[in-house]
């Protein structure tokens, strides 16, 4: 048994394994160290001789002024503001501080009160690693030493973690605080506690004991701290976590990935799980939240959904940790990348267009739009295309739309210049669809010009010549040979459109989608602007929808388009919304989604499927006809589709088959699965889908060439010895034997028979008949011309009765694969 003198001192519990390293900084805001937690089960008593050294897992704390501090609840409230001195004595003192005393013997922590203003009420902290361990039971034991006339006592705490508020530790036997009145040494008191379940499986809780000093007159009293054990019970289950996908973006969003937590062995009863994620802004637990492993079972799933948070702040790894009550603590880690970079809108930007599609959602771009925009003059709008359109290869020269030039930016047109080689600004929507409504022509300075003739998103450096040639002419596929520009080879137009380069295609019908959205006639000196697939100048009404929305699917936003809209944001300071989301285009305008860009079947064979929906919610009844071109090569099923208000997200599979016509054919031309819309919905409405296309494989098998041979049954004139070769497809021509003027066969006795085999596409036999061509006199009976695909079945093509004598040409169309 340790025996105490009457002195004050405070003394711990050694672990019987070796001392550990000295005590690490922790990291809460404390100026204090916090201690190394250790493993349990664990226990000091400091050995037999003073010391000045702590062992590992302990700490002493000062910064505690004793006037201040006379209570155990001043002494619970307090906090030390750093480290304490620890100083090795054989004797008791009266000068307050930390001390490492022995006597007899017998190691202890002293703690000598005193009013002292930094040493004057010092602390003693431990801290335990309960990871794996339940039922945690603390004890130690408490001694007054020098009863002076102030009172001494001590109150025991705990926290989880090396940072935040302290919470009394409540004893099973034993006193906490305890407490020696003034002027008597009680003797050695031993306090035990089971502390709560919340310490358990943790990996860090700090144990302090906080001294207080009396107020009563006259010298300070000590006391020690001696015999600390803690242990725990040791969980025979386990916990693991895992999440699948472990990395992920931002735009996952819902349903980003499954977390499932389980234990090695069955649990014995329903068990509750909470799952906390590290940073709720990144992701979030959205599933039932704490959950229940049920009795019996080892496992429970939670769902984590992805924020998007509209935020430049780079790939984020956040902490999964989860607690089962009674088996302990696990965490992971998830990675999220950022979706966004320098080019991405301000956070919350687009937060009104939210959940919106149709109008609603045309109408809030409008407003996100048109709020905070800059209107320029027109005066000043060439230094700012200098600055959106610079080349980066040669930043003193701007590129220019349509031929793709880089020209020196003071290489501007003015009257008498070359305008192959200067450049001017283009209206990329031109201004006579609706940019001057009343027609004044602002011209270079601007004039009374709105703010669609300045806008940034719609103006271009555009070599002059072109400028001219490309004129008011709406955007759409040139039909016809078209005329290519020699500036702009990659271009084409004709007497109404205008064509650009592919790679320019998406850019500026982005842009035609933005004046659109922006320009409603709301401000003074604008119109109404709309895009429809017929133009209408003075309506403002530009062209060709269907077309525009194709150019924007066809040609993607590229990162050089995202930097043009994130400078003409600093500029104009407004957005592209098409640039920034190019989902926005079907959900005002729509689309037929097709989830393939092609199907392939076969004769007799593999079918293929497809799947269709609507990419927003019509207004009214949407029908799709699905037909095939050409005709006859394939079936659908259905060949009509309908979509409502209601069902229009919902995927409609449509079958692919291919005829078997029982056609040898050596190639089969390409077919096109058109679907044609039909609604009142005024979008819908003015949109033609995309073709898809379906590859036909022939299961047909190929006639090999081979003699035709000739079969007759009477005397006539000279027959060809091998008979008629034929070659695959194309057109037969041969001159038989017999008169030696026409070439043809005499066919003079009942019976008479000709047979012609060959391979070929289905064709047109064609031939001449004349009857009794010597004797110039009626043939009596019938004459019949046969088909057949195999030579057992024959079909009648033709049938003659009393041929006459003249010569009469003949074409009959044949069947499909057949021999003659």
């Amino acid at each position: 048994m340790t025996r105490f003198r009457n002195h004050p001192i405070l003394k711990v519990l050694r672990r019987s394994a070796a001392f550990a390293s000295a005590a690490a900084l922790g990291s809460s805001a404390d100026a204090q160290t916090a201690p190394t937690a250790q493993a349990l089960p664990y226990s000091q008593d400091f050995g037999t001789a003073s010391f000045s050294a702590l062992p590992a897992g302990v700490a002493a704390w000062n910064g505690l002024n004793g006037n201040s501090i006379s209570t155990a609840t001043s002494a619970g409230n307090s906090a030390p503001a750093g480290d304490a001195t620890v100083t090795a004595r054989t004797s008791d003192t009266t000068t307050g501080g930390s001390f490492g005393y022995a006597v007899s013997g017998n190691a202890r922590f002293y703690i000598q009160t005193s009013s002292n203003a930094t040493n004057g009420a010092n602390q003693l902290a431990i801290a335990v690693d309960t990871v794996g361990k339940i039922n945690i039971v603390l004890s130690y034991r408490v001694e007054s030493i020098v009863a002076e006339l102030r009172t001494v006592g001590t109150v025991c705490q705990y926290r989880i973690g090396n940072s935040g508020p302290w919470t009394d530790v409540v004893p099973s036997s034993g006193a906490n605080p305890v407490c020696q009145s003034g002027g008597s040494a009680g003797p050695m008191t031993t306090v035990t506690a089971t502390l709560p379940t919340s310490v358990e499986n943790q990996p860090d809780v700090q144990i302090r004991w906080a001294t207080f000093r009396g107020s009563e007159s006259g010298s300070s009293s000590g006391l020690a701290i001696d015999d600390i054990s803690v242990t725990g019970t040791t969980v025979s289950n386990s916990l693991a976590i895992a999440a699948s996908p472990d990395s992920f973006g931002e735009a996952a969003g819902a349903n980003a990935s499954t977390v499932t937590v389980s234990s090695v062995d069955p649990v014995a009863a329903d068990t509750s799980v909470t799952l906390v994620s590290g940073d709720t802004g990144e992701a979030i637990v959205a599933s039932a939240n704490p959950a229940v492993i049920p009795a019996g079972e080892t496992s429970v799933t939670f769902r984590i959904d992805a924020v998007d948070d509209d935020e430049f702040d780079g790939n984020q790894t956040v902490s999964l940790q989860a607690t089962a009550v009674g088996i302990g603590t696990t965490s992971t880690n998830i990675t999220i990348a950022d979706d966004e970079d320098a080019y991405s809108p301000p956070s919350g930007y687009y937060a009104p267009a939210t959940g919106l599609a149709g109008a609603n959602l045309k109408a809030a771009l409008h407003g996100i739009i048109q709020n905070g925009h800059t209107q320029f003059a027109y005066s000043n709008t060439l230094s700012a295309l200098r600055t959106i359109y610079e080349d980066p290869s040669n930043t003193s020269n701007v590129l220019l739309v349509y031929s793709g030039s880089s020209v020196s930016k003071s290489a501007t047109y003015y009257t008498g210049q070359d305008p192959g080689t200067t450049y001017s600004r283009e209206h990329t929507w031109p201004d006579s669809f609706g940019l001057d409504p009343t027609n004044v022509d602002p011209g270079y300075t601007g004039g009374d010009a709105g703010p669609d003739f300045t806008d940034l998103f719609n103006l271009r450096p555009i070599l002059q010549t072109l400028n001219s040639q490309r004129g008011n002419k709406y955007y759409d596929e040139t039909t016809g040979s078209g005329t290519v520009p020699a500036l702009a080879p990659d271009c084409s137009y004709d007497s109404d459109s205008f064509e650009p380069a592919d790679s320019e295609k998406g850019d500026l019908a982005r842009a035609m989608f933005y004046m659109a959205t922006r320009y409603d006639g709301g401000e003074p000196l604008t119109i109404d602007l709309e895009i429809g697939n017929t133009p209408d100048a003075s309506a403002g009404r530009f062209a060709n929808l269907s077309t525009l929305l194709q150019w924007a699917e066809q040609d993607p936003v590229s990162e050089e388009e995202r930097r043009r809209n994130q400078v003409t944001f600093g500029l104009q300071h407004n957005r592209n919304p098409f640039i920034d989301h190019p989902e926005y285009l079907a959900l005002i305008w729509g689309s037929l989604r097709i989830d393939k860009s092609s199907v392939a079947v076969a004769e007799g064979g593999a079918t293929d499927s497809y799947h269709l929906t609507l990419s927003s919610q019509p207004d009214t009844d949407v029908t799709v006809e699905i037909s095939s071109i050409p005709s006859g090569q394939l079936a659908v099923s259905p060949q009509t589709v309908t979509f409502t208000p209601a069902n229009w997200h919902q995927p409609v599979e449509v079958v692919v088959s291919a005829v078997d016509d029982t056609v040898f054919e050596l190639s089969v031309e390409p077919v096109t699965i058109r679907h044609t819309l039909s609604t009142a919905d005024p979008y819908y409405s003015t949109l033609a889908p995309s073709d898809l296309a379906a590859a036909v494989a022939d299961n047909d098998p190929e006639i090999a060439p081979a003699p035709l041979p000739l079969a007759y049954g009477g005397p006539w004139g000279d027959l060809p010895a091998q008979g008629f070769l034929s070659s695959g497809t194309g057109t037969y021509g041969t001159s038989l034997g017999g008169d030696s003027g026409n070439g043809s066969i005499k066919f003079d006795h009942s019976g008479d028979k000709l047979t012609v085999s060959f391979a070929a596409m289905p064709g047109t036999l064609s031939y001449h008949l004349k009857g009794n061509p010597g004797g110039g006199i009626l043939t009596d009976g019938s004459f019949q011309i046969f088909e057949s695909p195999d030579n057992v079945d024959f079909t009648e093509v033709r049938s003659f009765v009393n041929k006459n004598n003249e010569d009469e040409a003949f074409a009959d169309t044949l069947l499909p694969s057949t021999r003659f």
